[in-house]
């Protein structure tokens, strides 16, 4: 699945590519994004809901039967540091203090509503509901009230959990949800709430409870459980299958990132779903349940970022990566060390850390799209689409929002694209071996008509061509010779490595090394347009002018305007490109001067990059020296100093130019080339050199090329 994602997404010969996309699939994406943000808003907002108005709702012309299921949120009576019951209500007096209080929401959120109350402590809920007068089983679905609760309706307690209490010795916490029910004995229900919490930081109502008909609490609660049971069986599916996958390709990075992110998300689930199982399997031991909930979220967003960086490694960021290699065993000790009420005060600090990965990946995933990375316009939405539930879950936390948390919901949308990118390259593949059995069936028919008729034809060619090779085989040989005669067979310095390779036994891209004073070293790469012999002489002429250059050659903008006037009009209409450079090892300094030749690349730690384009002239052999003048385009020197550890490698256009295949125009290109020199670039810079040849060998799939390959390159 994920672990098959490489640089590219179009289906060719059996391997997945990225396909560029154009602005209209972006927009469309975006579209997709926007209407589920809409949807979302639609399902959960309603203004024709009603609310409690002073301990009050009044729910007499509310239609159970086909609205289902009402919340009961709003101003609620609110009884801080006290426990009364239905019976104290009965024979109340007026000695208690009575406030209103918004429900949903958190004690320490309760300033705002001029209620003094803390996030430690105990308090008292009292709402009543105005119903039809009729004798109805009702049901009340509570989700989220921290951390120990009771019930009473109509002065009958139907719920518990854990023990409520006025110190944290004397209260047993138990975070669990659940469905109750209940007859209505008249019009009116009295709902009385006892919440008590004095080991986590968000004690209160977080959510409001559900109210209707015994049949719709129930068939509520039984499609959500079935939903989380449903998202946790797809989540370990996908974590056994994706971390097993590492386990047989280690170099697969992504795959274990996603199966770990899988595992992340089932916890999520287990912790926050609707049965809050977690909290039931570790039954009183509450602490350790509630620190696996909070690090399934404080690490969510680093174990996503590695995800997007394995996939994604030219386009991440380096300090994003240093920065989540040190959060995540510093949020493992923070949440095994921490008590649990302090833990639960870095929730806003680890909102804002999730909100900087936010960014962070919605920036990779930009640089992806715009150099045509990103892989399939699915693949984006999904990503985008995931990030968009991780904010709603984020909103949730800070009481921003009251709907729910739905990050797995998101997950499983981006599985969902993920798979249906690979249900298009098997039905690709599909399509591709049905017409290949058709073409098969069409060619056996006439074969072996065919091949007689070729078979004499080649025999009589054969005789010919063996002929005429045997001169030209001789004839090559004494020119390949020649030619490696002129090529340094060792580089003047230990930190100087080259590669040659002539597509033909002789070719047109040439190199050398020319030995300067005070420990200087010019170094001359070359490449003739053309191939073979013709462009052999001309490499031959340009040694030639260069050994006769004299002083020259201390001057790179001077060689350059001395070669361009000695090649011109002896090269049949061929042009030569060139970049000529003195280096000075102590100082790490390059004077050069550039005739049209490709720019050659800096690696650092830090990202590759092009040595500049300012003074790039045109090529040897196509104007006259004055005409140059006179464009005022004549050959000129730049320099460069690189830092310590720094790498250049200069090379001819054959490189990048490398096509997949002869029928194809798809080039090797700059994009795949610099992703080649950032991911290897600790190797020694032989195996540099021998490493990059390997991946040209790959991707053409073949060890014949349509260009002859140079490379050099220098470690500071």
């Amino acid at each position: 699945m994920i672990s098959l994602y490489k640089k590219n997404n179009q289906i060719s010969e059996g391997r997945i590519y990225f396909k560029k996309t154009g602005w209209k699939d972006f927009f469309k994406a975006a579209l997709f994004i926007i209407f589920l943000f809409l949807t979302q808003g639609c399902l959960n907002e309603s203004a024709h809901k009603p609310s409690a108005v002073n301990g009050l709702i009044d729910l007499t012309g509310y239609n159970f039967s086909s609205q289902r299921t009402v919340k009961l949120d709003g101003e609620w009576e609110f009884y801080w540091k006290q426990l009364l019951t239905p019976e104290d209500f009965s024979r109340e007096t007026g000695q208690f203090k009575n406030q209103y209080a918004p429900v949903p929401s958190i004690w320490h959120d309760l300033a705002a509503h001029g209620i003094d109350a803390d996030p430690k402590g105990y308090a008292t809920y009292r709402l009543k509901i105005l119903v039809p007068a009729r004798p109805v089983m009702y049901g009340i679905r509570v989700f989220s009230l921290m951390s120990a609760y009771k019930i009473w309706a109509d002065g009958k307690l139907i719920a518990s959990a854990g023990k409520v209490g006025v110190s944290d010795e004397s209260m047993e916490h138990r975070w669990v949800p659940g469905e109750y029910y209940f007859q209505a004995a008249s019009g009116v229900v009295d709902i009385v709430i006892q919440i008590s919490n004095y080991r986590c930081d968000l004690g209160g109502f977080w959510t409001p409870l559900d109210f209707g008909y015994a049949e719709s609490i129930a068939s509520m609660r039984r499609i959500k459980i079935s939903f989380d049971n449903f998202l946790m069986g797809i989540l370990m599916i996908l974590a056994f299958y994706h971390i097993g996958f590492h386990t047989f390709q280690r170099k697969e990075k992504s795959s274990l990132w996603f199966g770990l992110f899988c595992v992340i998300m089932a916890f999520r689930i287990l912790s926050l779903g609707e049965q809050r199982m977690l909290y039931q399997i570790l039954g009183p031991f509450w602490n350790i349940s509630y620190r696996i909930e909070l690090l399934s979220f404080y690490i969510a967003g680093s174990v996503f970022y590695f995800f997007l960086r394995s996939i994604y490694p030219a386009e991440s960021f380096r300090l994003a990566e240093k920065f989540t290699g040190i959060l995540i065993p510093a949020t493992l000790g923070i949440v095994a060390v921490l008590p649990v009420y302090q833990l639960g005060q870095l929730i806003i600090v680890y909102i804002f850390i999730t909100i900087f990965y936010i960014a962070v990946s919605i920036a990779v995933l930009f640089k992806a799209f715009c150099r045509g990375k990103e892989g399939s316009i699915i693949f984006m939405a999904g990503i985008v689409t995931l990030l968009f539930f991780a904010l709603n879950d984020m909103l949730n936390l800070l009481g921003l929002l009251h709907n729910g948390f739905y990050v797995p919901v998101g997950f499983m949308v981006f599985v969902l694209a993920q798979s249906f990118i690979l249900l298009r390259k098997f039905s690709m593949s599909f399509v591709k071996t049905e017409n290949l059995t058709r073409e098969l069936e069409i060619i056996n028919i006439t074969l072996e008509q065919k091949v007689d008729e070729r078979t004499r034809e080649l025999e009589y060619e054969r005789n010919t061509l063996r002929d005429q090779s045997t001169v030209m085989d001789e004839e090559l040989k004494m020119a390949r010779s020649i030619q490696r005669g002129l090529i340094p067979v060792k580089a003047p310095f230990e930190n100087i490595a080259f590669y040659y390779r002539p597509m033909k036994r002789v070719g047109g891209d040439f190199f050398d090394f020319i030995k300067m004073r005070e420990d200087s070293i010019g170094i001359l790469i070359s490449d003739v347009s053309g191939h073979g012999v013709p462009a052999a002489l001309i490499t031959s002429m340009l040694k030639s002018f260069v050994l006769q250059s004299g002083e020259k050659k201390q001057n790179p903008e001077q060689l350059m305007t001395y070669l361009n006037d000695s090649l011109i009009n002896h090269t049949s209409g061929n042009f030569i490109t060139a970049f000529y450079c003195i280096y000075n090892p102590g100082a790490r300094n390059f004077i050069y001067c550039n005739a049209g030749h490709p720019l050659p690349y800096i690696i650092s730690d830090h990202g590759i990059e092009h040595v500049s384009s300012a003074n790039r002239m045109m090529p040897l052999s196509v104007f006259k020296s004055d005409e140059l003048e006179g464009y005022n385009k004549q050959f000129r020197n730049s320099s460069i100093t690189l830092n310590p550890g720094e790498r250049l490698l200069l090379f001819t256009d054959g490189l990048i130019e490398a096509r997949a295949g002869r029928f194809t125009k798809e080039m090797f290109g700059d994009s795949e080339l610099e992703i080649v020199l950032y991911e290897n670039r600790d190797l020694p810079i032989e195996e540099y050199l021998l490493l990059i040849n390997m991946k040209l060998i790959e991707y053409c799939q073949s060890e014949n090329f349509d260009d002859d390959i140079c490379m050099i390159c220098i470690d500071v």
